[in-house]
């Protein structure tokens, strides 16, 4: 059984981003009761306390909304009503279902039997002085049909491992992974980490490995002991050694490090007007870094490893993508798209040797789509197939261009898939170490992780 993200961390953390905010919790000796006129329960209940830009206090109740009936909900709506230790209402609030970052979800937003959603409520005292000793959550909406037989099934070789949104995979073998729920902008320390077996298929909660290597004293050793340039940091652990990380400071240069904070290599500079949106990372330690500031924006990248080494140019010297680009395990080829010569499809770009040629020509999908997965011969010198999710028809499909050393090219459709991804939403690809299962997340109303495998995807 999956467990589910608390909404606490990532809310705090949103606010963090937008609103700088101070979050602290409150006495853990408050208490908190959940009622529910349906089906709809709350869980994982907190009293948090905040500080807005103004000065002004401000108490939320987070937590998480669970669907125990057998009936879909919709026009859901939240209240909490909260009482000091003599039992007397103090204070009141509504709030509504919100996603990873914090953001309330759509109006028309359906919550099927056995989801669970985070939530907000502010509240309002009615005394600035009261003090809260129990606060008690409910939950109102409409029934509607539940999803059912209608719900498409997933095609062969695709199995569904979360329904949360999952923002970054780390294979740990070719039967393991982790994978992390949350907020895409935040920390991996932010994120809740879950570790799946393929083959028991065990899924279960964990803490993150380097989790506790980001203390003080690597703060100040990186010079991010500021709440907001270490929130800004997109701090991550190299997956497969663990043993130096990647991060950028104040003014977005991206440097890498050992684990305790030394040995620090500088890898870029001259980005403090570019988003660093994150890394996918790559055997041996070698890295992605992909940067665009919305939706429609061109993507600029640059490929390196976590002992500093840059592969090709830098971001500013890198032909920009429309897409995330999607980098062999080398780190030496990365297969792009746009316009070019006034030709639009996908291209290779293998910028150590100068080469640039046209896969082939077609629409491309925006920023928001999953990167392309490049695969080498067996001498590891040529590109010969490539995975690629894109919108065909508008229907999200998974196809294989093949790219023969001896013949012609060929584009084959293999199977729809289940991404369901709005212009704000984003998905990502992650290669298995014996690249035969791509995992594929997205955060969002409709995220999730699936595994694709490939050997049942049929002939490519």
């Amino acid at each position: 059984m999956e467990e589910f993200i608390k909404p606490s961390s990532l809310f705090l953390s949103n606010l963090l981003n937008k609103l700088f905010m101070i979050t602290i919790m409150l006495s853990l000796s408050t208490t908190v009761f959940a009622q529910s006129t349906l089906e709809l329960v709350a869980a994982d209940i907190a009293i948090v306390e905040t500080q807005d830009i103004y000065g002004q206090t401000v108490q939320m109740v987070e937590g998480r909304l669970v669907n125990e009936g057998m009936s879909a909900y919709g026009s859901i709506s939240l209240s909490a009503q909260a009482y000091d230790r003599t039992d007397e209402f103090v204070g009141e609030g509504f709030g509504v279902l919100i996603n990873a970052c914090g953001a309330g979800l759509p109006f028309d937003f359906v919550q099927q039997p056995g989801e669970s959603r985070p939530f907000a409520i502010s509240l309002e005292l009615f005394e600035a002085n009261a003090t809260i000793d129990r606060v008690e959550v409910s939950a109102t909406g409409e029934a509607v049909a539940a999803n059912g037989s209608d719900t498409a099934p997933l095609a062969q070789g695709i199995e569904q491992v979360s329904s949360q949104e999952v923002v970054a995979v780390e294979w740990e073998s070719a039967t393991t992974l982790r994978y992390a729920i949350g907020c895409e902008r935040d920390l991996f320390i932010d994120w809740r980490w879950q570790r799946y077996d393929l083959t028991t298929e065990r899924n279960v909660r964990i803490e993150h490995p380097n989790a506790d290597d980001v203390t003080d004293a690597l703060r100040e050793q990186l010079l991010l002991q500021d709440p907001l340039i270490f929130a800004n940091s997109r701090l991550r652990f190299a997956p497969i050694s663990g043993e130096r990380l990647v991060y950028q400071d104040r003014i977005n240069d991206v440097w890498t490090a050992a684990r305790v904070g030394n040995f620090q290599r500088r890898l870029q500079t001259l980005l403090n007007s570019y988003s660093l949106q994150g890394y996918l990372w790559l055997p041996e330690d070698r890295f992605l870094a992909y940067y665009y500031g919305g939706y429609g924006d061109p993507v600029r990248y640059f490929v390196a490893d976590a002992e500093g080494r840059l592969y090709g140019q830098g971001p500013l010297g890198n032909r920009p993508s429309v897409t995330v680009p999607g980098v062999t395990t080398d780190g030496l080829r990365a297969i792009i798209s746009g316009t070019f010569d006034d030709v639009t499809g996908y291209y290779i770009d293998i910028r150590t040797q100068g080469f640039f040629e046209l896969l082939f020509e077609t629409e491309l999908p925006g920023n928001n789509y999953p990167p392309p997965v490049p695969l080498l011969n067996e001498a590891g010198d040529r590109v010969t197939q490539i995975y690629l999710i894109r919108p065909v028809d508008g229907e999200p499909r998974l196809q294989c261009f093949v790219r023969p050393e001896d013949g012609e090219n060929t584009l084959i459709d293999l199977a729809p898939l289940p991404l369901n991804i709005a212009i704000d939403e984003r998905a990502w690809t992650f290669l298995s170490p014996n690249e035969r299962i791509i995992a594929l997340s997205a955060n969002g109303i409709n995220g999730g992780l699936w595994l694709i495998n490939l050997d049942e995807m049929g002939d490519c």
